[in-house]
């Protein structure tokens, strides 16, 4: 089996960039591992030796990868992005942002956890 057998151009399928929550909802940024194996590997109905195939990858890599034991390389982004037609950049660009955003959840995270326990504490020192 090919990956032409099997695959539609995935560019058609994902937008990452309209991805969101509702309004109400802060949600943690998805890394791209998660990405790969949802929205690839199972969307498409292959493994991850398949996929290792595909790009001429070691299985355990891609299984490291999925699993996020490792990140993902450069090299192996740029891999995925010609083998999925979504260009060389798509999965750096999208590990760049899962960092930043990864960042910025933390901050606002701890946060929300300061004025919780702000809160608490002033609540806790207030007449009865």
């Amino acid at each position: 089996m090919t990956f032409e057998q099997i695959a539609t151009p995935m560019h058609d399928h994902v937008d990452m960039e309209n991805q969101s929550a509702p309004d109400d909802e802060v949600l943690p940024p998805i890394p791209a591992a998660e990405v790969l194996r949802a929205e690839f590997i199972e969307a498409m109905g292959i493994g991850a030796d398949d996929l290792a195939h595909f790009i001429a990858s070691e299985p355990a890599i891609i299984e490291q990868i999925l699993n996020r034991e490792i990140g993902l390389s450069n090299d192996l982004a740029q891999r995925l992005g010609n083998t999925f037609g979504l260009g060389e950049t798509f999965w750096t660009e999208m590990r760049a942002k899962y960092g930043s955003e990864q960042v910025a959840f933390d901050e606002l995270k701890d946060e929300l956890l300061q004025d919780y326990e702000t809160g608490i504490k002033q609540n806790s020192k207030a007449p009865s």
